[in-house]
């Protein structure tokens, strides 16, 4: 076995000396794995997902925006109609702010757009009522407090909003490990994939080079035993 190991020693001598194995050999891969985590990272942080949803805001009311910015704070991310990508859609009518204004009850239509899923509706529809319900309660705290004239006041909107809020509520993954995200967790994947395709394709190179060259009758002539 000793004349195996000389020769095994001296192939991967003669194969270090070259400094075009050591950028094969180490920064090619890691360079390879890390821009393809970095492009396969996925979405974000999945104790709190921001489903994109496709607005089509026909008010040009103070209210209306309120509502946007409602949707933005429980989580929704509000995409614009040319963008695409949503899997719900929102559209809100031209009188939004002056029906709301005279307390009469308005409809705001949630449909589905034309070949989106169904994975994030019941959190997409769930975040929905919860801006609603919160901008509900902003019109009744600043209607008690200040009177029906604040509600069509940008201040008055902006004070209210920058007041800290005594409810906070926390979710997060149970268990001391927290869920691997973006680049921790395509990561892993890539890196086995990447080892797998390297012993295929270069092994196999190495395999039929071998062959061709004769390396296996070459060594049988330099005295190396069969099981060496």
């Amino acid at each position: 076995m000793n004349s195996a190991l000389v020769i095994g020693r001296n192939d991967l001598r003669v194969f270090l000396r070259a400094r075009l194995s050591w950028v094969w050999l180490f920064v090619v891969p890691l360079a390879f794995v890390y821009f393809m985590g970095f492009a396969n990272r996925g979405p974000g942080d999945p104790g709190n997902p921001r489903p994109p949803v496709q607005v089509e805001n026909h008010d040009s009311g103070r209210l209306s925006q309120v509502l946007l910015e409602e949707l933005g704070a429980q989580g929704i991310r509000v995409v614009d109609p040319a963008q695409g990508g949503a899997a719900r859609g929102l559209r809100i009518p031209p009188d939004f702010t002056e029906r709301v204004l005279r307390y009469e009850p308005v409809r705001v239509e949630f449909f589905q757009l034309e070949g989106s899923g169904a994975g994030e509706a019941a959190l997409i529809e769930l975040r929905l009522v919860r801006a609603i319900v919160a901008l509900n309660s902003h019109l009744i705290e600043l209607i008690t407090t200040q009177g029906e004239a604040a509600l069509t006041n940008a201040a008055a909107w902006e004070a209210l909003r920058a007041r800290e809020n005594p409810v906070r509520l926390e979710a997060r993954f149970a268990g001391r490990q927290p869920v691997p995200t973006g680049f921790s967790f395509s990561l892993p994947g890539i890196l086995v994939m990447y080892l797998m395709m390297n012993l295929t394709v270069f092994g196999g190179a190495a395999l039929v080079a071998e062959r061709r060259n004769g390396v296996l009758r070459r060594c049988r002539a330099q005295g190396l035993r069969r099981g060496e």
